[in-house]
């Protein structure tokens, strides 16, 4: 009998982990829950402007917005 996993949160870690358990649907039964209308996690899109007066759009990853990541860079 397969176990039964609730997945919370549709982000990087919990797709991960569904597709690392979709792959063994003899022993697992999960579902995925997510509270926003779309799968998504933590990072965000943010507006670059150009020379032009143009801009493009650039994802920013939560670990970015860490004032310590630089350490751990450097560990």
């Amino acid at each position: 009998m397969p176990r039964r996993v609730a997945i919370i949160r549709a982000g990087v870690s919990g797709l991960g982990a569904a597709w690392a358990l979709h792959r063994h649907p003899d022993r697992f039964d999960f579902r995925l829950f997510e509270a926003q209308d779309r799968i998504r996690g933590n990072p965000i899109t943010a507006d670059m402007p150009q020379d032009d007066g143009s801009s493009i759009p650039i994802d920013i990853s939560v670990p970015a917005c860490v004032p310590s990541v630089n350490l751990h860079i450097f560990l």
